[in-house]
């Protein structure tokens, strides 16, 4: 009787051991790897735009294409900026309303409205974050708070992974 329970014990653990290593061989149990998106354009001659785009959900569900953008010119950098563009007609941005960033460390910071007299669509946001971009996390995550009409504020997660993209495209000069 007991011969028969170690053999069925035995049988299990070879079972279990076999799909572990199935699975860690398609990577099913590894982490996700960041896919760096981070695309590098001469503009004109020694002007480089480098950037990186997302498509991201906010608290409500809706996907946003969230552009984070460095341009450089004659290696100094010019613009660090940041691009929020919803679907036309489901949402519109609220200017001249500045983003609030919130980091998981605590901090608050604000990016003033770069489209405060104009913007080229209701859905379009865009936000200077020069002044603060020496604040933004090098290793977590953070969000943002959207200033859009009638709704007040709406909240979107940015994960770490994308975080660390956006530290690789402030790296580049």
């Amino acid at each position: 009787m007991w011969n028969k329970i170690r053999q069925i014990g035995k049988q299990f653990i070879l079972v279990t051991a076999i799909i572990l290593l199935i699975l860690v061989g398609f990577g099913g149990l590894t982490s996700e790897r960041a896919i760096a998106l981070i695309s590098q354009q001469e503009e004109a001659p020694e002007q480089i735009l480098y950037q990186a785009r997302h498509n991201l959900r906010d608290e409500t569900g809706r996907i946003w294409k969230v552009v984070l953008y460095q341009r450089t010119k004659a290696g100094e950098i010019n613009d660090i900026n940041l691009r929020l563009i919803g679907f036309p007609g489901s949402v519109e941005f609220s200017h001249p309303q500045a983003l609030t960033v919130k980091t998981n460390d605590g901090k608050t910071l604000e990016a003033g409205d770069r489209f405060a007299k104009k913007s080229p669509g209701g859905n379009v946001g865009e936000y200077n974050l020069k002044e603060i971009v020496s604040e933004l996390p090098k290793n977590g995550g953070l969000s943002l708070s959207l200033p859009i009409k009638n709704q007040g504020r709406v909240e979107m997660n940015i994960p770490l992974a994308v975080v660390l993209e956006w530290q690789e495209v402030l790296s580049r000069s």
